[in-house]
């Protein structure tokens, strides 16, 4: 379990979450999936604007196990869900995409006792069209930090 921030653009997420789960193959390499929400809510001159990216990604993940300290990196794949949501007086309107993703990444698992411990990571999340209202064809860049504690250690 984790926290994470995302920037895309100049617009910055600070409210996230995000879970994985890996099954480990031998002792350098495991098997990736991952669930992610970041949500944000903004509201200006009588008008809410309401955006929720949700995301579902797998992938390959190799695993340095030096003691304590579990470097890796990691490529998944998968799809992100975007909702937004614009509300006014007299207006409610609700549009929800989906569009593929490839997130390649690498963090630090910390160990500090026998099955749990601290994990930080960053990653860069490529989208193929623009969920927040644009509808081009080019690759759009996402930072993401993730933060938070591990638990089950090989």
């Amino acid at each position: 379990m984790a926290y994470h921030r995302l920037r895309v653009g100049e617009d910055l997420f600070r409210l996230g979450w995000l879970a994985d789960v890996g099954f480990n193959i031998g002792d350098t390499f495991s098997i990736v999936g991952e669930v992610s929400g970041l949500h944000r809510r903004e509201q200006a001159f009588g008008i809410a604007l309401a955006t929720d990216l949700f995301g579902f990604v797998g992938g390959p993940r190799i695993i340095a196990r030096l003691g304590p300290i579990c470097p890796y990196a990691q490529f998944l794949v998968g799809a992100l869900v975007s909702i937004n949501r614009v509300s006014a007086e007299e207006l409610d309107e609700f549009y929800r995409t989906t569009a593929p993703v490839a997130q390649p990444g690498a963090g630090i698992m910390i160990r500090l006792g026998s099955n749990w411990g601290l994990v930080g990571a960053v990653d860069r999340r490529y989208r193929i069209a623009s969920l927040l209202g644009n509808a081009t064809s080019e690759d759009q860049k996402e930072m993401r930090i993730v933060a938070g504690v591990h638990f089950g250690f090989k």
